[in-house]
This record gives C-alpha cells, sequence and structure tokens, in this order.
C-alpha cells in the first residue's frame, strides 16, 4: 500500500457522518402550531378570505407547514402544495386581458356621449383653488412648529382637499410620528388636525375641540395594533372583502372621519371593482358602510353621505378607462400584439398606433 492511499484511508476514517433527520411533530401538536400560525397571520397580515384574491394561498402553505413534522402526511401535503403553487400562478394568468379583453373594456360600464359644456357648472372664482397640495403640507408643518412639544411626538398625514360648509380646504390629520410615541398616547390618539384654505393662504387653523370637546383620533394608519385602521375594520367582519385608500375627511360638524373604499374583483382575481365605501370614527373608532347601488349604467352613490368627497381611488376608475380603449378591438389587439386605442372627439372616431 502506498503513502498516498494510506493518508487517504485515515481521511477516510476521520470522516464524521451527519444525519440530520426532518423535524418530527406529532398530530395534535402539528394542529396546535398551525392555528397559532394562523392566528397571527390572520391579525398581522389580515389576507382577503375571498376566492377572488390570491393572497391566501402563500398563507395556507405557511398555515401547513408544521405538518411536514407528521410523517404519514408528506405525500398528500406535497400534491396540496404543488396544487397551490399551480393556482398561485395560474390564476392571475387566465383572469389577464390576454384572455378576458370584453370583460375588461366593459369594466367601465354605459359609455354615454355627452356635451363637456353641459357638465361643467360656471365656476365661483373665490372658490378657485391657488394652494396645492405640496403648499398646504408646508403650510401645515409651519403652523404645527408653532408648538414645540406637540411637533415632537406627531407628524402629518397626506393633506386632502374637500368642501367643508361650502368653501374649499386642504385637511390634514395629526399622526402618531412612531410606535413608542403610539404606547404613550395611545388612550388619547393625537390632538386634532389643521385645516388649511385652497384659496386663501392665509387662512390656517388648528382645530383641537368642536363644541368645547377635546378632538383625540385614536384609530389611525400610524396606530398599532387594534386600533389601526383596517386591522380595526378586519376585526369587525371585514375579511371577506379587500380595503383600499384611507382618506381622511369631515363630515359638516367637523368631525374627522377615515374613508376606506370596499372592494371585490370582477374579473377572475383581477380588475377591482368598488363595493361601497366603509367610514371610520377617528375618535371613537364607530364604523358604518354604504354600498353602491347598481344600475344598467353603472353606479349609484345616492346612500353615501354628500360630505364624503372621495368614493373610491383614482387608481381604480383610470385603468378601467384604459381599458374601454385599450382593448376595444378585443383579443387580437391585445399589446402583446399592437398598441391601438380609441380615440373619440366630437363626433370623430379614429384610431391612434403606438
Amino acid at each position: 500500500m502506498t503513502y498516498t492511499q494510506i493518508n487517504a484511508k485515515r481521511d477516510a476514517s476521520q470522516q464524521v457522518h451527519l444525519n440530520l433527520p426532518g423535524f418530527k411533530l406529532r398530530l395534535w401538536l402539528a394542529g396546535l402550531l398551525s392555528v397559532l400560525i394562523l392566528c397571527f397571520t390572520l391579525y398581522f397580515q389580515l389576507p382577503v378570505l375571498n376566492w377572488r384574491f390570491v393572497g391566501w394561498i402563500p398563507t395556507l402553505m405557511i398555515i401547513l407547514i408544521p405538518f411536514w413534522g407528521v410523517k404519514k402526511l408528506h405525500k398528500p401535503l406535497t400534491l396540496l402544495h404543488i396544487a397551490l403553487a399551480m393556482l398561485f400562478v395560474l390564476l392571475p394568468l387566465i383572469s389577464s386581458g390576454l384572455f378576458r379583453a370584453r370583460s375588461y373594456r366593459n369594466m367601465i360600464g354605459d359609455v354615454q356621449s355627452s356635451e363637456f359644456s353641459e357638465l361643467v357648472s360656471p365656476i365661483n372664482m373665490n372658490q378657485v383653488p391657488i394652494i396645492d397640495q405640496a403648499f398646504a403640507a408646508s403650510l401645515a408643518e409651519k403652523k404645527l412648529g408653532e408648538d414645540f412639544a406637540l411637533g415632537s411626538r406627531v407628524n402629518l398625514g397626506s393633506p386632502t382637499i374637500q368642501m367643508v360648509q361650502g368653501r374649499l380646504f386642504w385637511v390634514v390629520p395629526l399622526l402618531h410620528s412612531g410606535f413608542f410615541k403610539w404606547l404613550t398616547n395611545r388612550q388619547d390618539g393625537t390632538p386634532g388636525y389643521i385645516m388649511v384654505s385652497a384659496t386663501n393662504s392665509q387662512d390656517i387653523s388648528f382645530v383641537r375641540e368642536l363644541d368645547g370637546q377635546p378632538i383625540n383620533i385614536r384609530y389611525q394608519r400610524n396606530a398599532f395594533f387594534n386600533q389601526d385602521i383596517k386591522r380595526h375594520l378586519y376585526l369587525n367582519g371585514y375579511t371577506g372583502i379587500a380595503m383600499a385608500g384611507d382618506t381622511f375627511e369631515l363630515d359638516d360638524e367637523g368631525l374627522p372621519y377615515w374613508t376606506i373604499t370596499v372592494y371585490n374583483h370582477k374579473i377572475g382575481v383581477a380588475a377591482p371593482e368598488a363595493l361601497g365605501l366603509a367610514t371610520v370614527r377617528a375618535d371613537t373608532g364607530e364604523i358604518k358602510y354604504y354600498p353602491l347601488i347598481r344600475t344598467e349604467h353603472g353606479f349609484d352613490d345616492r346612500l353615501i353621505p354628500a360630505w364624503v368627497d372621495r368614493v373610491q381611488p383614482s387608481y381604480f376608475v383610470i385603468p378601467q378607462l384604459n381599458w374601454w380603449g385599450k382593448y376595444v378591438r378585443g383579443f387580437l389587439e391585445h399589446p402583446v400584439w399592437q398598441a391601438r386605442y380609441a380615440f373619440h372627439h366630437r363626433g370623430l372616431q379614429c384610431d391612434l398606433w403606438q
């Protein structure tokens, strides 16, 4: 035996063989762990429990992980995970405009021709907005800076423009600046909101109370746990429908609300369509739901309070307008093959090519 062979044999005898078996769990323990993961996921991730959404698929796959520790369940779990993975890939594909072009084009509803001049009412020059959102945010920040103690524990939310008692204002909510600030002030929330006139840069007011009662914004997007707006809705029955946006608005009395669009998918697992509007009282957490009424021409918002200025976000409506033009010729004119858009102007119809 050569010296090289002797060393090789010695090295082989000194090798350590590690046998790492897969984790093993009893069925009851695997079930308990799955329930814990389920509770954690439902509370923090807020998945929509509706077959028209695909977010529940990876959630279910994660929840089932503990059952891999039960040997007799390996094969059925493997098949189930393969099926769920295929669903996660195929459902968005078959719901796309490649196969459902006509459905996407009809999302906008009945399109009617009208004269633009008939739709536009005369403008009151005193109500022409001269302050944009960025300038309004700057003015609100300056107003907040007058209270040094308050400015260190709150942030300003996004300004939203709305009519308040017949006048146009940018309304800016005060939000918690972080977890520990929320933890310290979770009982009282943040003190009020700032109103900036959209027509007069000198008209700025910090509203802290109404009728002698303090305004405490407890429920907000910067809150945590049960005071988070969408989690508050989710825990109160909004588990099977999705929520979009959280606009800060005031009613006619100046009471603060969050308005959230409630929606579902209309074409398979795609194409969001608003079903109604949920309002959350920012101080008390009171929830009210106002459905949109479906008509032959689209939707009617007569049940929604007049003080609400936004029923559904622009990123719902604008894609529907684009789909109406993009899929005007159907499947063969899908932009995979060529981009053609219908263009109508004063009775003239033509096609625009890209």
